[in-house]
């Protein structure tokens, strides 16, 4: 269920965006791996820092994303 609604989305995007560029943005699997690290993190000795750092990164990202889907047209 989980892959089918990837999917999903992933062919949505490439409708917008292309298909090169939806795969590239759907291969977003690090940034998967840092919410799991953002969610829980009770275990971070420094963890407004490292959450600055963390929020810091999904800006960019959703900002990189934006960029190219502007530079296809």
């Amino acid at each position: 269920m989980i892959w089918g609604t990837g999917m999903v989305f992933n062919l949505v995007a490439a409708s917008f965006t292309g298909v090169a560029i939806s795969y590239a943005i759907g291969q977003s699997a690090p940034m998967v791996a840092a919410l799991g690290v953002c969610l829980p993190g009770r275990n971070l000795k420094e963890r407004s820092k490292a959450m600055m750092y963390l929020g810091l990164m999904f800006v960019f990202y959703c900002l990189a994303i934006v960029l190219v889907a502007k530079a296809n047209g």
